[in-house]
């Protein structure tokens, strides 16, 4: 399991988050998660690296100018040859496109079997500008509004 700090960071990482190098192998990967999202990460992490299995998560992570945007966090373990966990792998792939069409394919669903049930014009106009809004804040789907 992991314990300490992060030994190496690439230079477009490094770039992506705007924070020295220092601060990263303190705080490592933390210090730029969308902090509504670092306690199921670090679950995850937790759960995953006690099995000594690879593991992922999906959450946002901060950029150099303030914006978050999803990412898929992946981890993987590497073993000496008695199968002891020497160190960590980790990559983070972005993600906010495929987040932003679920939000819409989701979105529209929704109006569509309201449409579809024959609800009333006023709801699935409210329905449709909720489901505008929530996309336009690049809500998870979790937090599409009913």
């Amino acid at each position: 399991m992991l314990t300490g700090p992060g030994e190496f960071f690439n230079q477009h990482y490094i770039d992506y988050v705007g924070l020295p190098l220092q601060q990263l192998q303190e705080s490592g990967w933390q210090a730029s998660v969308y902090p509504d999202d670092l306690g199921g990460l670090w679950e995850t992490w937790q759960i995953t690296a006690a099995s000594g299995r690879a593991g992922e998560a999906e959450g946002r992570l901060r950029r150099g100018d303030g914006e978050y945007r999803w990412f898929l966090f992946r981890w993987n373990p590497l073993h000496d040859d008695n199968g002891k966990i020497v160190k960590w792998y980790g990559i983070n792939t972005d993600i906010e496109g495929r987040k932003r069409a679920e939000i819409h394919l989701a979105g529209e669903k929704h109006v569509l079997e309201m449409i579809a049930s024959g609800a009333v014009l006023r709801e699935v106009l409210a329905a449709l500008c909720r489901f505008v809004r929530a996309g336009l804040r690049g809500l998870p789907l979790r937090h599409l509004p009913d």
